[in-house]
């Protein structure tokens, strides 16, 4: 985990990202909570794309690539103005470039997976 956090303590971001309301929290902690909100909003993402699969046109995997697109324009583009309103224009720019691929991976392997799961009839 050291390694993983070690490029952001050039910036003093291990420091703020260790404390919560002045309390010390372990990097650990603070890593597995992202990754268990990571797999939740991932079901969540994947339930809302499964419901409008229909109305989205295109071949599955074309499907979960306008999804991806769609969840990063309503997420982190929003995400990103947000954050440009408190003064955080990096944060925000950072935000947005590297949500626009991880978004089209995201769609691309949840339109492939999706078809799958249709096909069997699962």
């Amino acid at each position: 985990m050291g390694l993983l956090l070690a490029p952001l303590g050039v910036f003093g971001i291990t420091e703020s990202i260790t404390t919560l309301e002045g309390f010390p929290v372990s990097a650990n902690f603070y890593i597995s909570s992202m990754v268990i909100a990571a797999i939740i909003s991932g079901i969540i993402y994947g339930a809302i794309y499964s419901l409008f699969y229909e109305s989205i046109p295109g071949e599955p995997l074309r499907k979960g690539v306008y999804w991806g697109l769609i969840v990063w324009v309503i997420k982190d583009i929003s995400a990103g103005m947000f954050m440009v309103s408190f003064g955080a224009s990096f944060l925000a720019l950072t935000f947005i470039i590297t949500g626009l691929p991880m978004w089209i991976v995201f769609g691309v392997i949840l339109g492939a997976i999706y078809e799958r799961i249709s096909s069997q009839g699962l």
